[in-house]
């Protein structure tokens, strides 16, 4: 669920599992380039911080290609 949106700015989301809770910031780097940024808070410990990190770095990538 969006708590929150600034449009073309920045994203507050409650996740479906409503444990945990996503910050995401877009940031226009030059003509049709954006970075995007994710902070995955209130997650149980550090091994699922861990396993958020790569699942997150993943997708970023895969959002590269299209």
């Amino acid at each position: 669920m969006i708590r929150k949106a600034a449009p073309e700015k920045s994203l507050r989301i409650t996740r479906s599992d409503g444990l945990t809770s996503l910050s995401v910031e877009l940031y226009a780097k030059a003509e049709q380039k954006t970075q995007v940024v994710v902070q995955h808070q209130k997650l149980a410990n550090a091994q699922r911080a861990k396993e958020m990190k790569t699942f997150w770095k993943e997708a970023l990538l895969a959002m590269e290609q299209i």
